[in-house]
Formats: C-alpha cells, sequence, structure tokens
C-alpha cells in the first residue's frame, strides 16, 4: 500500500540519519563514569562514620589470593549494612553525562532499530485503537517479549524460501545444460528457440508456484475448529475446507502440467478427489480437453497472482542492511570504551546491555529477508480470491456447464478463508503449509523433469487422458465423489491411455506410487500442516540458541564483575531468558496452541516485554546504583560492596578474561546470523525478484 511504503522510508530516513550521530556521540563523549555508592563509601570512612563492625572480613570470592593483602591499591570492602549506612537504601542517580551516555548509545539505537521492525498500519475504516493494538502492540509485545520464538518462525520461513530458490536455479541450470547439447546437436536454430521459450515458460511457473507456496506459508490456515464465526458460517465448513484445499493445490499444480505429457499418478490421484457434487450424480468423468482447459486457465490465475504479490513485497534490505551497520558501529565503539575501564561498574553493564540486544540487529535482518508484504489485508484477498476462482474453474468443468465461469467479483460474500497473517512470529502459531505444499511441487515438477522437451510438431503421438469428449470410456478419469457429509461414494482405479507406445514406467501403479497417492491426499494436507518437522525443530532451536547467546553474554558480565555473584541485574537477565522463553517452549511443543495456550504465551510475552523496558530505563537512570543491587545478595558469595579503582578489578579478579569471552560470543552471533539473513536475501532472488525472469 502506498501510505505504508512510505512510512517505511521514513523509518529507513530515521535509521540512516540518527545512527551516524550515536556514533559520532560515542566517539566525542570520553567522560569517566563514576559508581556512585563507591564515593559514598570512601568519603563514609575518611569521615569515620563506619565503624569496626561495619567492614567486611569474611573471604571475597572470586579474588586472586596473591593481591588481598596488596598496599598498590586502596580497597574498601563493607557489610551491605555499611552500605547502606554510608549511602542510604535508595539508588544513586546518574549524573546528567552519564545518562545521556547510555541513552545516546543504546536506547536510541534500540528505537531506531525496532522502527524497521516489519509493522503493519491497517485498512483506513479501522478504528485507531484496534490497529494500535493488533498491527503495533500485539506484535512488538512479541517481537520483544519472545525473539526466540519470532527468529525460530522467521528462520523457518526463510529456509522455505532458499529451499524453493534452489529449485527454481537447479532447474535453471538443467535447462542451461539441455541448451547446450541441443547447440553441441547441431539442433536447428528455429527449435532452439521453440524449446528456449518453452524451458522460460516452465521455469517461470515453477517459480512463480514456489513463491506463492511461501507466501502461503506465512498464514495461519485455520481448519474447521478454528474457523472463527465471522469467516464462514458453521453448515458450510465442513465441505468449504475441502474446497479450499483443492483449489489451492489445484491452483498450485495444474499451472506446472505439460500438455504433451502424462500426468503423474499423484496428480491424477488428485483429479479423482476433485469432485466435491452435491447432485444426484455419483460419478464425473474429465476428458483432456477439460484438463487443457484447467491447466490454460490456472496458469493465467497463478501468474497475475505471483505479480501481484510481487508488487506488495516489502522492499529496504539495503538501507536496513546500512542501519544495522551502524547499529554494530555504535556497538563497537561502545565496547572499545568499555574495555578502557575494564572492571569498571557502570562501564560493565552499558557494554552488558549491548550484549543483551544483541539479537535485536538479527531480527530486523531476517524480518526483511523474510519478504513480509507491505499490505497483509490486502494480499490476503489478492490469495483468497485466487482460491475462490481456482474452485469456480473447478466447479465449472466438473458440473460440464455449459455457462461461462463465474468469477469473483465485488459484493461475493463466500470466502476461502487463510486466516491471520503469523509472518515473523507476531502471533503464536506455526504452519508447515508451506512446506508439504513445496514437497507437493517438487514431486510434481521431477515427474516431467524426466522427460524430454515437448515437440515442435504436432503430428508427434501425444498422450491423452480421455479416448472422446462427448464419451470418455472406461480409460477416462473417474472422480471420486463426496457428499455433503464428506463422505468417499466411490473411488474407481485411475487408468491413463496414451497414443505412444512407450507409456509404462511414469504412470505405472505400483505399491510405492500407491502409498504416495495417499501422502499427497487431499485428505491428508490437515495432517501435514501441522506436523512439527526436522526443519522447523532446528529452527526452533536456532532462535533460542541466537537469543540465549545474548543473554548469556550479558549474564556473564553482570555476575562476574564484582561484586561477584547475582546481582540484580544478573537475576534479571536470568528472569528475562525464562519468562521469554515460554511461549518459545509452547510452540515447540504444539503447532496450534489453544485458546488458554495463546492467552499465557501472551500474557509472558507482555511481562517479558515490560521487564525489558524497564530494565532499560533503570539502566538510563541508574535504578541499579544501589547497595542493594551491588551487593549481590541473591545466593551465596555476596553482601558485602567493595571499593577499589579499576586496575585493581581486572588485576585481582580476571575480570577482562571473562569481558573478552563474552563480548566475542555475543559479537560473533549478532555479526554471523546478520550475514546469514543478507545471504540468504540474495540467494532467494529468484523467488523475490520481479525482473528476474527478463534475464533467464
Amino acid at each position: 500500500m502506498p501510505h505504508t511504503r512510505v512510512l517505511w522510508l521514513r523509518h529507513d530516513v530515521f535509521v540512516l540519519v540518527l545512527m551516524p550521530a550515536i556514533v559520532f556521540g560515542q566517539f566525542t563523549n570520553t567522560s569517566s563514569l563514576n559508581p556512585n555508592p563507591d564515593n559514598c563509601i570512601s568519603i563514609a570512612a575518611q569521615s569515620g562514620i563506619l565503624k569496626p563492625g561495619d567492614y567486611s572480613t569474611s573471604e571475597t570470592r572470586g579474588i586472586d589470593p596473591k593481591l588481598v593483602n596488596s598496599n598498590s591499591w586502596t580497597v574498601i570492602t563493607v557489610k551491605y549494612s555499611g552500605c547502606v549506612k554510608a549511602c542510604g537504601i535508595g539508588p544513586q542517580w546518574y549524573d546528567q553525562q552519564t545518562a545521556l551516555n547510555i541513552l545516546m548509545t543504546w536506547v536510541v539505537s534500540i528505537m531506531a532499530s525496532i522502527s524497521t521492525l516489519p509493522f503493519e498500519t491497517g485498512r483506513q475504516d479501522h478504528h485507531i485503537l484496534y490497529k494500535l493494538r493488533r498491527y503495533f502492540l500485539v506484535p512488538l509485545v512479541n517481537w520483544i517479549g519472545s525473539p526466540q520464538t519470532a527468529l525460530a518462525c522467521t528462520i523457518y520461513s526463510i529456509h522455505l524460501l532458499m529451499k524453493a530458490a534452489t529449485i527454481v536455479r537447479v532447474e535453471e541450470r538443467r535447462h542451461a545444460k539441455k541448451a547446450q547439447i541441443d547447440k553441441r546437436n547441431d539442433v536447428s536454430t528455429e527449435t532452439r528457440q521453440h524449446r528456449a521459450k518453452l524451458r522460460k515458460d516452465k521455469l517461470l511457473i515453477l517459480r512463480n508456484a514456489l513463491f506463492i507456496a511461501s507466501c502461503l506459508g506465512q498464514y495461519e490456515f485455520p481448519n474447521l475448529e478454528e474457523q472463527t464465526c465471522s469467516m464462514l458460517p458453521r453448515t458450510q465448513d465442513p465441505i468449504h475446507e475441502k474446497r479450499r484445499n483443492r483449489a489451492l493445490l489445484f491452483g498450485l499444480l495444474c499451472p506446472l502440467a505439460s500438455q504433451s505429457s502424462p500426468p503423474p499418478a499423484e496428480l491424477l490421484h488428485m483429479f479423482k478427489e476433485s469432485a466435491m457434487v452435491t447432485g444426484p450424480n455419483a460419478n464425473s468423468t474429465w476428458t483432456s480437453e477439460d484438463v487443457e482447459h484447467v491447466i490454460g486457465l490456472t496458469k493465467e490465475l497463478l501468474l497475475e497472482l505471483s505479480k501481484e504479490l510481487h508488487v506488495q513485497r516489502r522492499h529496504g534490505m539495503y538501507p536496513v542492511t546500512i542501519g544495522v551497520f551502524w547499529f554494530m558501529i555504535a556497538f563497537a565503539v561502545g565496547t572499545f570504551q568499555s574495555f578502557r575501564e575494564v572492571g569498571d561498574y557502570t562501564t560493565a553493564h552499558s557494554l552488558g546491555i549491548g550484549l543483551l540486544l544483541s539479537w535485536l540487529p538479527v531480527v530486523v535482518m531476517m524480518s526483511i529477508a523474510d519478504r513480509n508484504p507491505n499490505g497483509v489485508e490486502h494480499c490476503t484477498h489478492l490469495i483468497e480470491r485466487w482460491l475462490y476462482n481456482v474452485n469456480a474453474i473447478l466447479d465449472h468443468h466438473l458440473d460440464h456447464s455449459t455457462v461461462l465461469i463465474k468469477q469473483w467479483e465485488k459484493g461475493v460474500e463466500i470466502r476461502f478463508p487463510v486466516g491471520q497473517y503469523i509472518g515473523q512470529g507476531r502471533y503464536l502459531h506455526h504452519t508447515g503449509t508451506g512446506e508439504q505444499l513445496m514437497r507437493r511441487i517438487q514431486h510434481v515438477r521431477s515427474h516431467w523433469s524426466e522427460i524430454d522437451d515437448e515437440p515442435i510438431h504436432n503430428d508427434t503421438p501425444r498422450p491423452v487422458i480421455a479416448s472422446d469428449t462427448h464419451n470418455p470410456g472406461e480409460n477416462a478419469i473417474e472422480l471420486m465423489t463426496i457428499t455433503q457429509d464428506s463422505t468417499i461414494v466411490s473411488v474407481p482405479n485411475v487408468e491413463v491411455e496414451t497414443t505412444s507406445s512407450d507409456s509404462s514406467s511414469i504412470n505405472e501403479t505400483t505399491p510405492a506410487r500407491q502409498a504416495c497417492c495417499a501422502k499427497y491426499s487431499l485428505s491428508n494436507m490437515r495432517h501435514e500442516s501441522r506436523a512439527l518437522r526436522g526443519h522447523w525443530m532446528c529452527s526452533w532451536l536456532y532462535g533460542w540458541l541466537i537469543v540465549s547467546t545474548a543473554l548469556l553474554s550479558a549474564f556473564t558480565i553482570a555476575y562476574n564483575t564484582p561484586t561477584i555473584g547475582f546481582g540484580c541485574r544478573a537475576t534479571s537477565y536470568l528472569l528475562q531468558w525464562v519468562v521469554s522463553s515460554i511461549s518459545w517452549i509452547i510452540i515447540g511443543l504444539t503447532a496450534r496452541p489453544s485458546k488458554r495456550l495463546r492467552a499465557v504465551s501472551l500474557a509472558s510475552n507482555t511481562l517479558s516485554a515490560c521487564s525489558f523496558i524497564m530494565l532499560m530505563l533503570f539502566q538510563v537512570a541508574g535504578v541499579y546504583n544501589n547497595c542493594f543491587c551491588q551487593s549481590s545478595l541473591f545466593g551465596s558469595g555476596g553482601g558485602y560492596v567493595q571499593f577499589a579503582p579499576a586496575a585493581f578489578y581486572e588485576k585481582a579478579y580476571n575480570v577482562a578474561h571473562y569481558w573478552i569471552i563474552a563480548t566475542v560470543l555475543g559479537s560473533v552471533s549478532c555479526v554471523g546470523w546478520s550475514l546469514y539473513a543478507f545471504v540468504a536475501w540474495r540467494w532467494s532472488r529468484p523467488l523475490w525478484d520481479e525482473h528476474w525472469g527478463d534475464e533467464v
């Protein structure tokens, strides 16, 4: 939609202009960050406020024994009660310069990155509160509250894109190899040009079918139990869901068919299942002319839908990549400044915040590589209209009607609902629809990969599917009939008659073929779309790995910077990881969570997102800069506050060792997965680039 694209460009300008200012602020700001509680303790010790009982004499965990009694540094270690006596129980707020430094380093860059996430604007007739809740708050809560869930869904979708692009690239190389063989065999120029055109058309149809399948994989595809009253009347649901699935498979697979080769047994099995008449006729038959007409019409519909979806695909990968690049530069500058004062309390946790956020650029890059559409509702309408038109074509030929095909027109209420758009994990759902459609497309297409190019002349023997249009005979494809209660009346065997002498190998009815037909049956779609397959489980684990690496890096900084132990920050990071993993665990256990589980997931994500925002505000204001947080009272080994120079912490506690490990771990994960998103986006270019076919 035009207004959505303008909003997207504003976000890009925001990122490109603001991020250099953040980096410049980092270079110009070289002020030291002073932990205020330490100053309180030093002043109290000099003024005599602290008594001997306020000092800690217990062993300090993690310190080098050789430096315990060193005279090189002034080290004051007091109990928690002594810290409260010296500094009070409240926080020691950061000064303006320190707060501004943290604000410009991380908070503003976070806002810039979040603004580039693929939010939707919704239709103009929607109420502002409805659009705010559905298109902004709910996705934002799910993205920030459980980034591992969002990354799992996005990585899985990118995997399907790369798989589809690989299929197209392999097919392109196969066609190029055939063209070279034709040239070596001295095939005439006319024949080579004709075959090149046929190959290009086949390749574009295959690419368009795979692109649409990848787009469909980002929709909910509700079944009978999941459909709401606003989608369809309940009385029409049983047969309507089958009509939708039938239109989906025929709309994608029929355009792949060749008019000079017999369809594979799997596609013939679909033809058998296609009849859903409710009249007195128990059987129907399709002739070869019917099949050819259906193939031609579905090709036109497929090309038109693919063109529209390509136009609606969201652009802006390069501006977002530049914005992420500036984010990484700001992170590098902040890291450099942090290592100038290794061991300093405030500096350590500024670095920890950067490592905690290392998953955010990955989410942004992956969301763009996942080619989110500009207008989701418009794309949903296009897909449902396409399904309606394919179903109208099928019904027309099944009824042998002489009336013109009644395609969709404005005002028609009959819909084929594909459900909500759930891309990038904005809603807690997983669907394997895209993967099962790609497997069907790949299987059907591999059948014609074994067949030579179509002949130039029409006098070559051509397979036929029925012997006569008006009197199909016993060798025609007989279609099973599904009554109103979805019961099968008859399922005759599939037989294909060919005029060629060599027709026994490809469509031979074997146990393996029968098993494959049953696997790709219409009735098996619901189960396949909800199966938790290996590729999904790998993506599920990858999403957890990215976020866990970021949180582990921040936790390592917070835990191992004195006072060593579970302080406020280390405990907050641990709780953040636990709460954000709730919805990740739920979607890993069930592809379609119940309403109760979805409510639990939304509540946990809301709690996690709110705690994340509060954590950032506390970091800016210095709320954690108090005796309770610096004493690390959670667990054993804490209960004290130590006043010493940063150089003492570096030497006595080997702080630099833990800082380096955490920084390298978080940086490699952030940069590596961001590069993966960019490479995946480039590799899948044959799918998302609407001009790709011009250069084939």
